[in-house]
């Protein structure tokens, strides 16, 4: 994004049901950044559209902007680094049974194990799905074991997205019934339809 002097600000990088904040005020992080800037709520993509990059003073200064006040030392003996405060995706105004419909056969992932960036570059990330679960039209059908799931994280958060859930965490009990007998509660991470 940034090359030959070009931020891309206010370009439409993601889709546009994405928003993601950094935001320092929340519980366990600090009102001032580790070079004394008072920290605030960052907007970094807004409905898709790029609004800001994680910057301290000198890479602001690179840029010819202000800082965005999230200027942290990973250490107490390393420098201070430009780095996200508590990074929020934004909520969206969808409960699971509308996500369910968006989508007719999906696979919903609560959680998973080992889950990491095996490609950087290209946004590859993979891992052992510990709370997966196989939803066939409106109905979760159960839980997907032994499964390896991986993602293009850039073509998922540009092309594919359709809808943002309006909860973090939900219990599947409110949802449906697996053979008479009620699934166990757990919370997701995010709900990719």
């Amino acid at each position: 994004m940034v090359a030959h002097g070009k931020t891309g600000f206010d370009e439409q990088v993601l889709s546009p049901y994405f928003s993601l904040i950094s935001d320092p005020t929340l519980a366990g992080t600090s009102l001032y950044d580790d070079e004394g800037h008072l920290a605030c709520v960052q907007p970094l993509i807004q409905d898709g559209i790029l609004r800001s990059f994680v910057l301290n003073q000198a890479s602001a200064s690179e840029l010819n902007v202000s800082s965005t006040a999230l200027d942290y030392r990973p250490a107490i003996k390393q420098l201070p680094q430009a780095l996200p405060a508590s990074l929020v995706v934004q909520t969206g105004p969808y409960h699971l049974s509308d996500l369910m419909n968006v989508v007719r056969r999906c696979l919903i992932l609560g959680n998973w194990i080992g889950g990491r960036s095996t490609n950087p570059l290209r946004g590859d990330i993979a891992g052992n799905g510990s709370d997966l679960y196989y939803v066939d039209p409106e109905e979760i059908l159960g839980r997907v074991k032994n499964s390896v799931v991986s993602i293009d994280i850039f073509s998922a958060l540009r092309d594919q997205l359709l809808a943002v859930g309006r909860r973090t965490g939900f219990q599947l009990e409110c949802c449906n019934r697996l053979r008479g007998t009620f699934l166990r509660s757990f919370k997701p991470t995010q709900v990719y339809a």
